[in-house]
């Protein structure tokens, strides 16, 4: 299943690494989502932690600002 975003998304994730590969779907390209906290942050798993330009920690916790990993979220409930 791919994901498909709008154009304005898609330019907002200006700093993307893997070359938008979590929209093809693959479950291994995104971030297992914990909890969204209002609109712009993510709360995710931290296990496949990669090296991600919108990845951050704070304590044990792992977070995502990415707007295409959350208009994933928010659209697909993935």
């Amino acid at each position: 299943m791919n994901f498909e975003l709008g154009a304005d998304i898609i330019q907002q994730t200006d700093q993307c690494k893997e070359n938008f590969s979590c929209l093809s779907g693959e479950k291994s390209c995104i971030c297992e989502p914990e909890q969204m906290f209002g609109s712009s942050l993510l709360i995710v798993k931290g296990k496949n932690y990669k090296d991600c330009n919108y990845k951050g920690s704070f304590g044990y916790s792992h977070y995502c600002t990415c707007p295409s990993r959350m208009e994933i979220y928010k659209s697909y409930n993935i």
